[in-house]
């Protein structure tokens, strides 16, 4: 690209077309290749920034080798600005598909203690206490025998029954059908 004096001295007056002719395609192609393929599309609006700032200082051309060396500056700064927008723009797409990924999970995962806690809720008290005692509070069958004054092998039992009245009433629920272990895995602190 050789800018000329006479080139310099048009664009300062106003009239483009020398400009264009001359220094438009060989910025469009630098442009594009600092954009790479992905971006290519974008070297025309990087270009005709660079343009538009150097036509609002057009007056400060001091030189043509001056003048050269900042559009390319312009362009190149253009380009760098367009790619890490789209890359910021990447990494928040990325991030906010995990941040879904976990809400999902989450979602899911609310559901499911949800319908687990209405299973319960509909327990005798008996069974509830014995939920509270093992499942929530994390006692062992001994611990919990003692506290409620009863023998191990009963703790068992009335757990087992708890169980299954938990399934029962899952399978007939409308809520999310999860099997019962990994019901219990979520309640487990």
């Amino acid at each position: 690209m050789q800018l000329t004096p006479t080139i310099v001295a048009d664009f300062q007056a106003g009239r483009l077309d020398t400009f264009y002719a001359e220094a438009y395609a060989p910025l469009l192609t630098y442009a594009a290749r600092l954009l790479g393929e992905r971006y290519a599309l974008l070297a025309e609006d990087c270009v005709q920034d660079a343009i538009f700032a150097s036509y609002q200082r057009r007056q400060e051309i001091a030189s043509p080798g001056q003048w050269k060396t900042y559009l390319f500056r312009l362009v190149h700064n253009g380009a760098v600005s367009i790619l890490r927008k789209h890359q910021a723009q990447q990494n928040y797409l990325a991030e906010q598909s995990g941040v879904e990924a976990d809400f999902s999970r989450t979602l899911i995962q609310q559901e499911t203690l949800d319908a687990l806690f209405a299973a319960i809720d509909q327990l005798p008290e008996r069974y509830r206490r014995i939920f509270d005692l093992s499942f929530e509070q994390g006692l062992h069958n001994t611990e919990i025998a003692e506290l409620l004054s009863i023998s191990t092998r009963a703790v068992v039992k009335q757990k087992a029954r708890l169980v299954e009245l938990v399934r029962t009433h899952l399978r007939s629920s409308e809520g999310p059908t999860f099997p019962l272990p990994l019901l219990l895995f979520l309640l487990t602190p």
